[in-house]
């Protein structure tokens, strides 16, 4: 094996934000593990941060994938990214975006070369990004249009704790939420759903919470889960999926405990991660699913007030993303 195949890439994100921070806190908790990882940014800001904070971390900057050393316990390797950019943490600056996309598109060119494990995303702040990339929404959008995928799902998880969900939507307003839903849609994302989960356990079984209050409560708050939702159930039980009846979204947690499901399928960005938050909200991870790659992410956004806060960044959803994409390249979850 190829010492790199061993590495996942971590990208800058927003060399502005808490991103810098909750790497270096990252390596210092997790560099005697077998969870190693390399930084794609630029190593000289790196190491000023770390001379600034006084951290006992070595940075060895590199150019190429290539000189990349299986070293992980005694360094911090950094592929520089050349640019002439003066960065300044907690201070928002459109240019920083740019470099912040550089770095992803660094590291994708690396998976797709097959030169990597996987990519863990830092934070990065999209409404900048989009000032020079129309219609930015985000890295799970971008990451599918890279690698011309039109089926792909946004998982939440948490490493060591079954809590798992997936979204049929994801970044839109809550007003286009009604319309966009449709049998199609509910049974393509069901259906990854289902393949993803099946990849690590068989027959598992799926949650499916609701559109409406009480579910609909049989037509009096809505009749998307009548005409649509069941309709679209009953076809993907015919087809081999083993997924409930639409609950109401404000016992599902407590459903998903109690029923021992293996996943949570929500309709919307916050019925979801509403729950999921207030539960996991420092140790929270995204992995996008239906990718040829595998990729995860922080759950959590850019954070610039915290970017000068050494001791109080919180870096444990970054340090559970690097497990949860090892934990997936070794085929468990």
């Amino acid at each position: 094996m190829e010492k790199s195949k061993k590495f996942i890439a971590i990208t800058s994100g927003d060399m502005g934000s808490v991103s810098n921070v909750i790497t270096l806190k990252a390596y210092l908790k997790l560099r005697y593990t077998k969870n190693k990882f390399f930084l794609i940014s630029d190593a000289n800001y790196v190491e000023k941060i770390v001379q600034n904070f006084k951290l006992n971390i070595k940075i060895k900057k590199i150019d190429n994938i290539e000189e990349l050393e299986d070293d992980f316990h005694l360094s911090l390797t950094v592929l520089h990214i050349t640019n002439n950019l003066n960065f300044e943490l907690g201070k928002k600056n459109k240019d920083n975006a740019i470099f912040a996309i550089n770095s992803l598109d660094s590291a994708i060119l690396l998976t797709k070369l097959n030169k990597i494990s996987g990519i863990v995303t830092n934070p990065l702040d999209k409404s900048l990004v989009a000032l020079s990339i129309n219609n930015f929404l985000g890295h799970t959008e971008y990451l599918a249009n890279e690698f011309e995928v039109n089926k792909y799902g946004m998982m939440f998880m948490c490493p060591f704790n079954n809590t798992r969900g997936m979204l049929i939507t994801s970044h839109i307003p809550l007003s286009k939420v009604c319309e966009s839903i449709n049998e199609n849609l509910i049974i393509e994302k069901a259906l990854l759903l289902n393949s993803f989960l099946n990849k690590y356990k068989k027959n598992p079984k799926i949650l499916l919470g609701s559109l409406n209050p009480h579910a609909g409560e049989n037509g009096l708050i809505g009749c998307e889960e009548i005409n649509i939702i069941n309709n679209a159930r009953l076809k993907l039980i015919h087809a081999g999926v083993d997924i409930s009846l639409p609950y109401p979204n404000d016992s599902i947690f407590y459903l998903y405990k109690e029923k021992k499901y293996d996943s949570i399928l929500s309709f919307y960005h916050d019925s979801f991660l509403s729950g999921f938050k207030s539960l996991f909200m420092d140790n929270g991870v995204n992995v996008t699913i239906g990718l040829p790659i595998i990729r995860a992410s922080v759950d959590h956004g850019t954070a610039f007030d915290k970017a000068n806060d050494f001791q109080n960044a919180k870096e444990s959803s970054l340090v559970n993303a690097i497990i949860m994409a090892k934990i997936l390249t070794e085929g468990i979850i």
